[in-house]
């Protein structure tokens, strides 16, 4: 059942949600800490110290966005390897 037609399907719908992901990188972490009220810096802080990495372990974050997690975590020296949709969100990372 198609909820509504003029929606975007297979391929095309791909390259739009990229675009869509490419158009609010820039401005994601910005409006990611207005939000939340940079309560989003605690959680990735908290979520980083809960994995009790040791020192250059490797880690895979998938959709990772504009990979702000373990920007902050050197001092355990993990290795991120991260996968996100678009290319568009690397450009912007700080990490």
């Amino acid at each position: 059942m198609d909820l509504n037609p003029d929606l975007p399907t297979g391929d095309e719908k791909a390259e739009k949600v990229q675009g869509m992901f490419d158009r609010i990188a820039p401005r994601y972490d910005f409006v990611n800490r207005i939000m939340t009220f940079r309560l989003d810096v605690r959680w990735r802080k908290q979520t980083v110290q809960a994995l009790e990495l040791e020192k250059d372990s490797l880690v895979i974050d998938l959709a990772c966005g504009t990979i702000p997690a373990f920007s902050s975590s050197q001092q355990k020296s993990p290795v991120p390897q991260a996968r996100s949709i678009t290319n568009e969100s690397f450009s912007s990372s700080r990490a």
